[in-house]
């Protein structure tokens, strides 16, 4: 099983964590625990990315090709809205990918099990976002979350993986 916790083009990032666009750590751990028995799974991560128990973590740069290889060989995968759920589109590998600050409606795939953060409890002003709801840079003043509860139902996550 691969489990993409974080990633994306973001090299360098004032933060470990972007609330945009990486796993929660809880719910990446929760995911992993409820399937540590029946799977090894590989952790795709940035090098300063969270740290998940009971994973095998990659956090180099891999090719393309052997990103494609893990791809093939992993019997499930949950992503999120980076290179690896459109190169498991492409290979018509159905995967779970999670939405935080990005929409399955502009740059997802019908192949996968798309799943959405709820809705924010709260607006707020989103000065440094430009082309997308939300920046990818990691705004944390524009996080519109008080709690990791209020971005996904964890249990919605493992029933649909």
């Amino acid at each position: 099983m691969v489990i993409q916790s974080g990633g994306g083009p973001m090299e360098g990032q004032k933060y470990a964590y972007s609330w945009t666009r990486d796993i929660p750590m809880e719910v990446a751990q929760q995911i992993v625990n409820k399937f540590t028995q029946q799977y090894h799974i590989i952790q795709i991560t940035r090098p300063n990315g969270y740290e998940l128990k009971n994973v095998e973590r990659i956090d180099t740069k891999m090719s393309n090709m052997d990103l494609c290889g893990l791809l093939q060989a992993s019997k499930k995968r949950v992503l999120i809205d980076s290179s690896l759920q459109h190169m498991s589109a492409a290979m018509n590998l159905k995967s779970t990918v999670l939405w935080v600050g990005t929409s399955p409606k502009v740059f997802g795939y019908k192949v996968h099990n798309n799943i959405s953060a709820k809705l924010p409890k709260r607006a707020n002003q989103l000065i440094g976002s430009y082309t997308f709801d939300y920046q990818f840079e990691n705004n944390i003043h524009e996080c519109p979350y008080m709690k990791v509860s209020e971005i996904f139902d964890v249990n919605n996550i493992l029933n649909e993986v």
